[in-house]
């Protein structure tokens, strides 16, 4: 059976029409129901809300991410200076930011193609 909140209202009014303890008590629970239901409902809407603008922050710190690995990528491609992240001209260090980083993208393979020894410019 479905239940209204309008009609709830109405089935109290009525209960509180006798003296019957019984009625009045089904009165105060259907309001104490009532009262938690809203509260309730305000807890989840402020939760929808808080996990919209956290899921909004998640999706810009990956955006800050990928363009962070994009430009090491390039910066590493240049041959012309050692990783600007664990300061390595060939290899990588296992806990280097840069392969943690493609690692938690989902790309770990992409650092290995810079484990390759270039020169080295001054």
């Amino acid at each position: 059976m479905n239940t209204y909140p309008a009609m709830n209202e109405q089935i109290v009014d009525v209960l509180r029409w006798t003296d019957n303890p019984a009625s009045l008590y089904a009165a105060a629970r259907i309001e104490e129901l009532e009262a938690e239901r809203d509260a309730l409902a305000g807890v989840l809407g402020d939760a929808n809300e808080l996990h919209g603008e956290v899921r909004a922050e998640r999706d810009k710190l990956q955006k800050v991410c990928e363009a962070l690995v994009k430009r090491v990528l390039r910066h590493m491609d240049s041959g012309e200076r050692p990783c600007p992240l664990c300061n390595h001209h060939f290899n990588h260090n296992d806990d280097c930011p840069f392969i943690l980083a493609r690692a938690a993208l989902g790309k770990p393979e992409a650092g290995a193609q810079h484990g390759a020894p270039r020169p080295i410019h001054h």
